[in-house]
């Protein structure tokens, strides 16, 4: 039976913006050892969200009027895509009458059904936090698997998986989402407070060897996990015998955002962040038809609003190392867990 709320609650501190640098030596999260064994993101976590998150059933058309989102065409040209390259679809799911407007590279193995059921069986607490989903291929994006700024998530064609995405919509709600008591009135940044770093203090683990690299991404691997222990019968616990030595910091996470991370509890979208402008693909004529094609994702299996997205690539392989990307073009990159974060994490060859 799924749990519909959290049933812990831990004791939040009085709100404390400590808000140094997380990057800084000392100040990261690695004053202790990740979990051992680690939590396999890439294929039980996979498997345990993908079966037991609930499908929001979806509608999509296929745009063939030249157009496409603003940010779309920004961050595909600063790789070296054409914006023509890519296909661009409408998405309505059941939850939401705002559309969600997502860039497909051509040609991606990932079809425009997968891509709007696996970002549909995220909760539309974290869902509405992003503008625009992205897909381009591996070679172009690596070493990074997936990034998230400014409210736009792009994820490689290789590694559209649900628990990258849950990993990214984590730091959206670290970005948006005002936790009481703790950050200041409508405000994220739950991450860099004092009651983030004292519940981590409280285990004798992180919660994996990439959460160990900044406080956003502890928190951002923690909802990875939280979000399997919400969703599947027996929790973490099943799936890892040394869950106790993490167990603060995704129950943190739980008494944080299970109000709004927990399906079926929030029902609809209250805080859909707006699209970009939808701009001229290439040098064709708009002729303001879209192409339905009846998608209908509810069978299968299968800044501008101001944003700390940080960013995620899990790419299956254990040992991982963390560098700054190329620059995007009117993107600036922060110090991690301040706004417009960028991390990529490197496959190791």
């Amino acid at each position: 039976m799924m749990q519909l709320i959290p049933l812990l609650f831990l004791p939040f501190s009085a709100f404390a913006a400590d808000a140094g640098n997380p990057g800084d030596p000392g100040l990261a999260p690695n004053t202790m050892p990740a979990v051992s064994p680690e939590f396999d993101f890439d294929n039980v976590v996979e498997k345990g969200l993908r079966e037991h998150l609930p499908l929001t059933s979806s509608t999509f058309k296929v745009w063939d009027n030249g157009m496409i989102p603003q940010d779309c065409k920004h961050h595909v040209e600063s790789y070296g895509y054409r914006a023509t390259d890519f296909e661009v679809v409408e998405v309505t799911y059941a939850d939401c009458e705002k559309p969600w407007i997502m860039c497909r590279l051509k040609g991606s193995k990932t079809d425009n059904t997968r891509m709007a059921e696996t970002f549909g069986r995220m909760p539309i607490g974290m869902r509405e936090l992003v503008k625009h989903v992205m897909i381009m291929e591996f070679d172009k994006m690596k070493p990074a698997a997936a990034y998230s700024v400014a409210d736009i998530i792009a994820i490689s064609d290789e590694f559209y998986m649900h628990h990258i995405f849950t990993h990214e919509l984590s730091h959206s709600l670290d970005s948006h989402i005002e936790v009481p008591g703790v950050t200041p009135p409508n405000s994220g940044g739950f991450s860099s407070t004092k009651a983030w770093k004292d519940m981590f203090d409280e285990d004798t683990a992180a919660i994996s060897e990439y959460g160990r690299s900044g406080w956003p991404e502890n928190l951002a691997d923690s909802g990875v996990v939280a979000l399997f222990d919400i969703v599947v019968p027996g929790g973490a616990g099943t799936i890892n015998p040394n869950w106790t030595s993490c167990f603060h910091q995704y129950a943190n996470y739980k008494t944080a955002y299970g109000h709004v991370v927990t399906p079926g509890v929030k029902l609809n979208c209250t805080k859909r962040v707006d699209d970009s402008p939808i701009v001229q693909a290439g040098d064709g004529k708009s002729n303001g038809n879209t192409t339905d094609e009846g998608g209908d994702s509810s069978d299968s299996d299968g800044n501008k609003g101001g944003c700390h997205n940080g960013t995620h690539a899990r790419v299956g392989i254990p040992t991982r190392r963390i560098s700054r990307p190329r620059p995007l073009a009117g993107i600036k990159a922060v110090h991690s867990g301040i706004f417009h974060n960028v991390t990529f994490v490197h496959r190791v060859q």
